[in-house]
């Protein structure tokens, strides 16, 4: 499928590590510090279970950014969503149980990764 034909504002143009991605799009584009992206590429086309007709083809997500740095032709994004994890030190499984329970309530922030990314997948604007 033609680019022209994918909705979209803008390409991967190289991958910094598994949060960051410099995209083909900056400040002359309207472009912005805080921007959000959305990072996909194309799968498979959908069909109607009754009627066979093409629904359009499924957007494989790849994660999200935010614009964190931009130049006149392009910027970076970096991951923002993340999940929380419970602590739990390494020695948990040998402790009695009630030093076990000061670590119940603790949580630790693990941001999302981009999955998978590749030079050319697609990215829009998240309005």
């Amino acid at each position: 499928m033609a680019d022209n034909a994918v909705k979209h504002d803008g390409l991967v143009a190289e991958i910094l590590d598994k949060r960051k991605v410099v995209l083909n799009k900056g400040s002359r584009d309207g472009i912005s510090e805080g921007d959000e992206f959305l990072v996909f590429t194309l799968g498979e086309e959908i069909h109607d279970p009754k009627t066979d007709e093409s629904l359009g083809i499924l957007e494989e997500i790849k994660g999200k950014g935010e614009v964190i740095h931009v130049q006149d032709h392009i910027c970076t994004i970096e991951t923002y969503e993340f999940d929380l994890l419970p602590v739990t030190p390494p020695e948990f499984n040998f402790l009695p149980m009630i030093p076990q329970a000061r670590y119940l309530d603790k949580q630790r922030k693990v941001y999302r990764e981009f999955v998978d990314v590749q030079r050319g997948d697609y990215a829009r604007k998240v309005v």
